[in-house]
């Protein structure tokens, strides 16, 4: 495994988070819709409706779900973190950090630190070689 794919980890991680959570905001104003639906239909019989608290046990679970993956992410850009500290150029920690733990693009990258993207890319090839350098036990097979 290369420095790039071990970090793009984080990135994809970070993604599917965001991608469950918005996933999990759908599903919640569906079910609410649901219920919604749900309770004028069982005000109409006088009935308490079982299908109202299966949907909101549905909706915790998979909010667990999502909670396990942020603690795997944290877990992980903890460790990484810690990674990147051993890199002793600080321009080339900067970008690590914003691309990887921050997840930002690079032309964010560039225009917060002040540099052209193309420099950006420059620093971060050095930054991946260092990473791997001064992390030799992240990277034996």
């Amino acid at each position: 495994m290369t420095p790039k794919e071990y970090l793009n980890k984080l990135i994809k991680i970070d993604d599917e988070i965001n991608s469950l959570v918005e996933e999990k905001e759908k599903l919640g104003a569906q079910v609410l819709g649901a219920v919604r639906y749900d309770s004028e239909l069982s005000s109409l019989t006088n009935k308490v409706s079982r299908p109202t608290e299966e949907y909101f046990l549905k909706v915790e679970q998979y909010s667990q779900d999502i909670n396990q993956k942020i603690d795997e992410l944290v877990q992980l850009k903890i460790k990484v973190s810690a990674e990147i500290a051993r890199v002793e150029d600080r321009n080339c920690r900067n970008v690590l950090r914003h691309r990887y733990l921050l997840n930002k693009s690079w032309e964010k990258i560039a225009s917060e630190l002040c540099y052209e993207v193309s420099w950006i890319y420059r620093m971060h090839g050095e930054a991946l070689e260092e990473f791997e350098k001064v992390n030799p036990d992240v990277f034996k097979q």
